[in-house]
Formats: C-alpha cells, structure tokens, sequence
C-alpha cells in the first residue's frame, strides 16, 4: 500500500497544510503507522506508532483518515498528484522507513550493544546514528 497524502489549504487563511498516512515495516519487523504532518514545502513532524499485526496498523491509519476528511483535509489532487516532479521535491520524501524485505541487516555485535533500539520504529536514518553505520 502506498502512502495516503492529504492536503487542506485556504488561501484566506493562508492555511496550506498536509497530512501523510503511511504503514510500513520497521528494521525489526514489526508494522508501524506513520503519520507526518506540517505546511506544504516544509519538513513536517513524524510520529510512528507500532503495531503487532498489518491489520491492526491499518485500521488505525483508516480512522485518523476519516478524522482528518472530516476536518477539511481531501487527497491530494493538485498539480503535485499528476506531476512526478513537484513529488520529487515534496517535504514527503525526506524520511522514509525502509521495508523489511529491502533493509539491509545490521551486525549482530552493535545492535546486541544497543539492546534499547529493539521493539521501537525508527526510521533508518535514526538507527544508522545510533549504530554508528
């Protein structure tokens, strides 16, 4: 499944915001649901939430989306959605959590040094600085 992208924008407020809704596997196989939210052109906030189990995650992601429609936010349909090249330099692509079928895996040795890192999502590039990759 591929990331739901939400926008809500009021030129009169000059209110330009997005909300991105994601589930993917995290560097230590659990499901997790990310949400990353801000203005439009910015880097935004992350949050990540694990899940044991996809369906769970995903429910979860279905009901911030009816919360979120409900106050305003409506899928992406502007001139990012049809144009590849606006989505290259959209504030979206700045993190991503690699899936757990491409990850590559880390020395034994450092993560049994850094036991605090198992059982939480984290992005790779958080699990590279603290693994010292």
């Amino acid at each position: 499944m591929s990331a739901i992208i939400l926008h809500r924008t009021d030129p009169a407020k000059n209110m330009r915001r997005f909300y991105r809704l994601d589930v993917q596997r995290d560097l230590f196989g659990q499901w997790c649901f990310i949400r990353e939210w801000g203005r439009i052109g910015r880097a935004g906030q992350v949050r990540t939430v694990p899940y044991p189990t996809a369906d769970e995650a995903h429910e979860a992601l279905a009901l911030q989306q009816h919360v979120k429609e409900r106050r305003g936010y409506a899928p992406n349909s502007g001139a990012a959605a049809s144009k590849p090249e606006l989505q290259a330099n959209s504030p979206f692509n700045r993190r991503h959590v690699l899936p757990a079928e491409t990850a590559l895996p880390l020395p034994q040795a450092k993560l049994a040094d850094r036991a605090e890192l198992i059982g939480h999502c984290l992005p790779l590039f958080t699990i590279q600085h603290h693994v010292g990759l």
